[in-house]
């Protein structure tokens, strides 16, 4: 299968968490909006290391990004695929581990990948909310929000030579 690409500056980014219902499909929303406004030429997925395939983004998932005025209900869980990291110009981990699973699993990624806080120059790893609060998933969203758009602030740089 042949990777389309709406143009030859089309950069893939691909969000990697545990189980691509939380985090990573929150990231992929933040990411979406966030280029979209910026008029940069992003395509972003997300995927999970542990994903069950069709699970829904959790309902505090869900909730959290209503309040950001962003829909991911209709999100539907997948794992990472060699298609995928193939296909993906970057690749941002929500955490050290998650980086280190990739890199074991897929050693051609390392190029490409990266801790999301440590790309976007806000160190650390995004809290996993899974099974916490409302207030959990919220405070897990703020930081995802800052986290994109300081991943799009350096997106939006010319590629150095």
């Amino acid at each position: 299968m042949t990777h389309s690409r709406p143009g030859p500056e089309t950069r893939t980014v691909v969000f990697v968490c545990t189980g691509n219902t939380c985090r990573s499909p929150m990231a992929k929303a933040l990411l979406d909006e966030a280029a979209a406004a910026k008029r940069l030429d992003i395509v972003a997925e997300s995927a999970g290391l542990s994903a069950n395939g069709g699970a829904p983004a959790t309902d505090n998932a869900c909730a959290a990004m209503r309040k950001l005025g962003l829909d991911i209900s209709s999100h539907r869980s997948g794992r990472l695929t060699r298609e995928m990291v193939d296909g993906a110009d970057l690749i941002l981990a929500m955490s050290a581990v998650h980086r280190g699973r990739i890199a074991a699993s897929f050693p051609e990624a390392r190029g490409k990948l990266a801790v999301l806080g440590d790309y976007a120059g806000l160190k650390g790893d995004v809290d996993d909310p899974f099974g916490g609060t409302p207030e959990d998933y919220d405070r897990c969203a703020e930081q995802l929000s800052r986290l994109v758009t300081a991943l799009c602030d350096r997106l939006a740089l010319p590629p150095s030579s």
